[in-house]
Formats: C-alpha cells, structure tokens, sequence
C-alpha cells in the first residue's frame, strides 16, 4: 500500500466499521490516527456516538518533524533502532521496555518504504473542513509534553468541534495510557459527569471579520542544511524581527500561535495595511536572503488564547503556498475591500483549486508594493 491520503484510510475505516454491522460506534484516534477517526465522524456523523482523540490533529502540517525525517533516512539501513526513535519522537516514552515492545510492533506493521510514504503524505493532510460536522460527543486528550503536537492543536480542534470536551493532561503519554487516562475514557464513554481535568467548550464562541496575511519562507529545510542550524537561526530570527515590525507599523497583529520557525501569520483590520505590509515583508527577506511566499485571504476567524482558527486562515495558507517565491497573491474578496483605498498592479491568475478548499478561488498577484514600480 502507497495510498496513504485520508480520503484512502478514511475508506480502510468505513470497510471495517460496515463489518461490523453496527448502528453506531464509539471511535478513539491516537495521533496519527485521531486525524483519520474525526475525518471519518465528519463525514459519517449518524455513526459515531462518542468520540476520543488523544495527541491527535487536524493538519499533517503539525506535525513537522526534522527528528522524524532524520530517523526515516536512518530507517533504510537501521530499522531496528529508528523504529525506537520514531516511537519516542511520537509517544516521548521514556520506558525503555514499552518503547522496545512498541517499536516491534511497528517494524511487523509496516515497512520503512511504506512508513516513509506516509509521512511524506500526512504533511498534506488537512481535516478541518470536517471538524463542524461532528455531532458526536467528543473528547479531545492532549498530553501537554507531547513532542509531536504543539499545544495549540487541541484548543483549535474543541472551538471548531460542535459538542466537545477538553482534557489537558501532565507530561507525556505513558506508554499504553496510564491510569487517570483510562479513568477519563470511562467516566467520558458512559456519560458520567465530566472530571475535573475536563473543560467544556464555550458555546458562545464569537467570530471576527479579519484580513489574514500567511508568510511562508521558501525551501527551509534545504537552507537548513546548507546554512546549518546556527546561520539559518540567525537569518529567520532577523527577518522575525523584520515581519514582526512591518506589521506592526502597518497596523496588523503577529498571531503568536503560528509563528512555526519558517513562516508568520498575522490579522489585519484593513486590506490596503496588509497588502503594503506583505510587499515590505517580501523586501525584509530578500534582505537577509530568504525568500517568501504570501497569501492574503479575508474572512471570520475564532480569536483563541493567542491563536486564530477557522477556514479563512486555511484558505490563505493555501493561497500562500500557491504563490512562487517572492511573489504576494490575494483572493477575490481581498482584491474587491482594497480596490478603492490602495493603488497597486495587479495580474490576474484566474480561479485556483486549492488542496482541502471546496470552491475555486479567483488569485491576483501584487506587482508591486505601494509607491514601489512594478517588480
């Protein structure tokens, strides 16, 4: 098997939950597989009555790993001792009897070629357009010393989540779970009252209208190795503290959830202040010799403790990753709200299909930044 798309292991688990024959059924996703168990109760949601998803995601992007790609490339000559790795890099097991059992059970799991395959697909995975769907009641469990997903998943999983739990749980997973998760399953599957580790999602969330500016720097693991660790640091904390400023200056606000090491996220209230900033921020890492692919998308998001969430920031990641190097595109709507208050070329690119977006979208490219000629 090569096919490791969700829309391929999401069929695996519709063939599996047909034989059983069931009305419905209570589903638990670990890691990888909570990315898999909530595509499947989005788009099957009379068949899930009770959800859990421990150290689970929404998007492979999450889950960028430069240990993973280290023990991938180990795997091929060395499984043995890369399959302990990756079970630590996933898992941060510190029991080395567990991690050794774990780690056979992997190597009679799947092949290194075929483990390498799915890691190389599940970056591209994004599941988050399924997430409102869900009406089963869900729990997400997040370990907060979980070496594989950032704290900020979970919060963005339980805002976009209909009716959903919280459990924000010390330390790393112990191997197998450990006794106060197990407690935490049962109380949850036989409806008991929620624990004291579990809060319950707001069902006021309130939305904003924001304008969203998505930086990504081109090639950062390729720089990483010719720059080595220490000088492509220095370049991007440079340039940070470059964007940092440009947006500032231009009104916007740095999202300090998604400031991932290669790229920058920011909301602007105007679009005219976010198309400048995005054409300064192209200048600022041109400057330091990086370079930059941006998108500018406007829509609702959901403000959360830092971090933003919703499909307009996925739409202009999207339009982000669309872009070539240097280049600044916009969407529709961000062309329509700053046509009248900015004088700056633009081409047309015609309508997109963006990976994980429903409908096209019509791109322009800036040509130019405000007062600059066109590039």
């Amino acid at each position: 098997m090569q096919d490791f798309s969700v829309d391929a292991l999401v069929r695996d688990l519709e063939a599996v939950v047909e034989r059983l024959a069931v009305p419905s059924v209570r589903l638990t996703g670990f890691s990888i597989g909570g990315a898999i168990a909530l595509a499947y109760a989005g788009r099957h949601p009379e068949r899930v009555s009770h959800l859990i998803v421990v150290n689970g995601f929404d998007r492979g992007a999450d889950t960028n790993s430069p240990k993973l790609a280290a023990l991938l490339e180990l795997a091929a000559t060395d499984w043995a001792f890369a399959s302990e790795g990756i079970i630590r890099v996933f898992a941060g097991w510190q029991d080395e009897e567990a991690s050794r059992a774990a780690a056979a059970f992997l190597r009679e799991s799947i092949h290194p070629r075929q483990l390498a395959a799915l890691a190389d697909q599940m970056h591209t995975w994004d599941v988050t357009a399924d997430l409102p769907r869900i009406s089963a009641k869900t729990l997400i469990v997040q370990h907060k010393d979980n070496p594989a997903v950032g704290p900020q998943v979970a919060p963005r999983l339980a805002a976009l989540i209909p009716h959903c739990e919280v459990a924000m749980l010390d330390g790393p997973m112990a191997p197998f779970l450990d006794a106060e998760a197990l407690s935490l399953f049962a109380r949850f599957l036989t409806d008991a009252p929620a624990t004291a580790g579990v809060r319950r999602l707001r069902t006021d969330v309130r939305h904003r209208t924001a304008i969203i500016l998505f930086a990504d720097i081109v090639g950062s693991t390729e720089l990483t190795e010719q720059l080595g660790d220490l000088g492509y640091h220095q370049r991007t904390s440079a340039l940070d503290a470059s964007m940092r400023q440009i947006v500032s200056a231009a009104g916007g606000k740095p999202v300090e959830g998604k400031l991932l090491g290669d790229g920058m996220l920011a909301l602007f209230t105007a679009a005219r202040d976010a198309i400048i900033a995005a054409g300064r921020c192209a200048d600022a890492s041109a400057a330091v010799g990086l370079r930059l692919r941006l998108g500018i998308h406007a829509g609702d998001v959901i403000p959360d403790a830092g971090d933003v969430h919703g499909g307009a920031v996925n739409i202009a990641a999207r339009i982000a990753a669309a872009a070539a190097p240097g280049e600044v595109l916009i969407s529709g709507v961000v062309r329509a709200l700053a046509r009248t208050s900015v004088d700056v070329p633009l081409e047309d690119r015609g309508e997109h299909r963006l990976k994980g977006v429903a409908e096209a979208q019509h791109l322009y490219r800036v040509c130019a930044p405000e007062g600059k000629a066109t590039r």
